[in-house]
């Protein structure tokens, strides 16, 4: 969750659009095998939101 919340603040500064977060984005900074199993569980719990893009996930802050 704390690196999601550290990409978002990163695009609000750099002011960049749309302020979601990529699966990439995520695994780029946390290459785990967990990491998977990790969203879903933040996903289950209601503290992320998961959306389907036209290429990957991304994930919001709730």
């Amino acid at each position: 969750m704390n690196i999601i919340q550290e990409i978002i603040l990163e695009k609000e500064l750099r002011r960049q659009e749309p302020l979601h977060v990529l699966y990439g984005e995520i695994h780029a900074r946390l290459p785990a095998l967990g990491l998977d199993v990790a969203l879903q569980q933040l996903v289950a719990a209601g503290r992320i939101e998961e959306h389907p893009t036209i290429r990957e996930t991304c994930y919001v802050l709730k």
